[in-house]
């Protein structure tokens, strides 16, 4: 998917769209999963399934992004977040389970 489109999405996204936010999730969930399982090393990919980070991740940017609409300028701007959030996510399920 082109940046374009993504970016349209995003502003579908801001106006409460269902649809859009669907669509982005499946434009960005191989990302999201590459980036959760290049954090988790194998014996803690043994123990947290990666498709619930990813999803736990995704719904917690949706939910802030339409309370804050518009807090992506542009897709690149949501990839670096979606990487920082899932790995945030990643150390404190880790953290959690020493």
């Amino acid at each position: 998917m082109s940046d374009r489109s993504l970016d349209n999405l995003l502003e579908k996204l801001a106006q409460g769209d269902d649809k859009a936010a669907e669509q982005l999730f499946l434009a960005y969930e191989p990302y999201l999963r590459m980036v959760v399982r290049r954090q988790l090393n194998g014996g803690m990919r043994a123990k947290f399934d990666s498709m619930d980070v990813v999803q736990s991740v995704w719904a917690d940017v949706v939910g802030a992004f339409r309370e804050n609409r518009g807090i992506f300028s542009n897709s690149d701007h949501l990839s670096a977040f979606l990487a920082k959030a899932a790995r945030n996510s990643c150390i404190e399920r880790v953290r959690k389970n020493l």
